[in-house]
């Protein structure tokens, strides 16, 4: 007798489920259950051999947002409420500080040309508000920094978030600190070396400080932004939050580098020099990048508040789902 061959049947590879930015991609079995393990976001238990569109047995929250969890309107609503919050108030500080500088410029022009000095009692009431301001500045990047309740990944002990954190933090409370120990001798324009040289000399130290860990804190800041940009997703966001962060940071950079020497010079010496020249360059040179970038990363503000309002809803909306179902 002949033998008999049976052609034995194709392997085929267990699907995907469908993707989209943001998916975490995991492998189906024929009749479109979980082929792999797949720990809860919540509770840890393990989801392999459950349906997609299904529950969590264990907390009943719903698989999806466990696969979904990159994306911020399945995160926690209370942590996405306190991003807004945050990014809400640097707002209001930010556009708050032009305005009081403008005025303060403006009072300080007219009272020179009316009587020839300055007023004390104005300049210190200026310092109040600005001291106001930064109080109010310390709060949003806390809020902006907050730590992700069960995020995906155990988070880097250098990671963008917490260097933003620290650096923002450390430079608006060594910039208060410097008003109020001395107000006077923090800024260059009135202080004097021969009668002040020690509290010139930490002055500048706290200036040091506070540009140093601003601009590191900053950068960072930028980087966490464009992380959470990618997780609405907005990957045109994204974009413009890197080209603004390269095109405004280079520039400060460079101004405070200008800056920082340019006072040095002048605590050493007691006077400018050509470093007064080298001053007021560098301010117009990467005066005009910062400026130009700087209104850019305000709009962008505005674009993020918008999207983590739409990213809040939904979360919102989700999260009542959830808490019928118990």
């Amino acid at each position: 007798m002949g033998e008999s061959y049976i052609e034995p049947p194709p392997i085929v590879a267990p699907p995907i489920a469908p993707q989209e930015p943001g998916t975490v991609a995991v492998a189906l079995d024929q009749d479109g259950r979980l082929a792999e393990d797949v720990a809860c976001r919540h509770c840890g238990y393990n989801l392999r051999g459950l349906e997609l569109a299904g529950r969590c047995p264990e907390c009943e929250m719903a698989i999806e947002k466990t696969l979904h969890a990159f994306l911020l309107r399945f995160c926690d609503p209370v942590w996405l409420g306190r991003l807004r919050s945050g990014l809400m108030l640097l707002i209001v500080t930010i556009f708050a500080g032009l305005a009081v500088g403008l005025i303060l410029g403006l009072s300080i022009m007219l009272l020179i040309g009316s009587t020839g000095e300055t007023s004390l009692l104005l300049e210190s009431a200026f310092l109040l508000l600005f001291a106001g301001i930064g109080a109010m500045q310390l709060i949003a990047y806390w809020r902006i920094t907050s730590p992700e309740p069960s995020p995906l990944h155990e988070e880097n002990p250098l990671s963008a978030r917490r260097i933003a954190r620290v650096g923002l933090i450390i430079s608006t409370a060594s910039g208060l600190l410097g008003f109020a120990l001395d107000p006077d001798t923090y800024s260059m324009g009135t202080m004097e070396m021969a009668d002040a040289p020690v509290q010139a000399g930490f002055a500048w130290t706290l200036s040091l400080l506070s540009t140093g860990s601003g601009l590191i804190g900053l950068f960072a800041l930028f980087v966490y932004a464009r992380s959470i940009a990618l997780r609405f997703p907005a990957d045109k966001l994204a974009k413009s939050t890197r080209l603004v962060m390269w095109g405004y940071m280079i520039p400060a950079a460079a101004a405070a580098i200008v800056q920082l020497a340019t006072e040095a010079y002048y605590n050493t010496s007691m006077s400018f020099g050509g470093f007064e020249i080298a001053l007021i360059v560098g301010q117009v040179v990467f005066g005009i990048p910062v400026l130009v970038f700087g209104i850019w990363g305000i709009v962008l503000l505005f674009m993020y508040r918008h999207r983590l309002k739409h990213a809040l809803v939904l979360a919102e909306a989700g999260s009542t789902e959830q808490d019928s179902t118990n």
